[in-house]
C-alpha cells in the first residue's frame, strides 16, 4: 500500500511538472498562425527573400515573433519551417507555423518563446495544411536570425 501511494505520487508529480514546463516546449510542432496583428513598436524584422511567388516569413529576435503571408492566391497554404538550437544547453527544437488564411488576409502572427543570445533558421514554403507536407520546390532560401 505504501508503495503504491509513492508511485501515485511521483507519477502525480511528474504530470504536474509537465503541465507546468512552459508553452515554450509545448508549442512546438504543427502550429496555426491565427492572429492579425503582432507586437507594437519597432522590431526589427528579419526576413525571407520573397525569391519565390509562394510565401513570406519574417521573424522578430525581441520577443521572439513569427509572421507569414501568402504570396499567391493559389489555394495552398503557406507555412514557415524553423529550427532553433539552444547552444547552452544543446537541445534542438523544431516545428511549423501555418498560415491557412489565403492572400487576401495579409500577414498572420505567431510568438515563440526562444533563450536569448542563440539563432533561429527559418523558411517558408506553400504545401497542403491537412497532410502536413511542404512543397520543397515553393521554399524561400533559409534565413538565420539572432534571439
Amino acid at each position: 500500500m505504501r508503495t503504491r501511494s509513492k508511485a501515485l505520487a511521483l507519477i502525480s508529480a511528474g504530470l504536474l511538472a509537465l503541465t507546468c514546463s512552459g508553452t515554450a516546449h509545448a508549442a512546438d510542432g504543427k502550429q496555426l498562425a491565427t492572429d492579425s496583428s503582432g507586437p507594437s513598436g519597432p522590431h526589427g524584422w528579419k526576413c525571407t527573400d520573397i525569391g519565390t511567388t509562394y510565401a513570406e516569413a519574417c521573424f522578430a529576435g525581441e520577443g521572439e515573433w513569427f509572421k507569414i503571408r501568402d504570396a499567391n492566391a493559389d489555394n495552398y497554404p503557406v507555412v514557415i519551417l524553423w529550427e532553433f538550437y539552444d547552444s547552452d544547453t544543446g537541445q534542438s527544437r523544431s516545428g511549423q507555423i501555418w498560415n491557412t488564411a489565403g492572400k487576401d488576409a495579409g500577414w498572420r502572427y505567431l510568438n515563440k518563446s526562444f533563450t536569448e543570445n542563440n539563432a533561429v533558421a527559418f523558411r517558408a514554403c506553400a504545401g497542403n495544411y491537412n497532410n502536413n507536407t511542404y512543397l520543397p520546390s515553393t521554399c524561400t532560401m533559409e534565413t538565420i536570425e539572432d534571439t
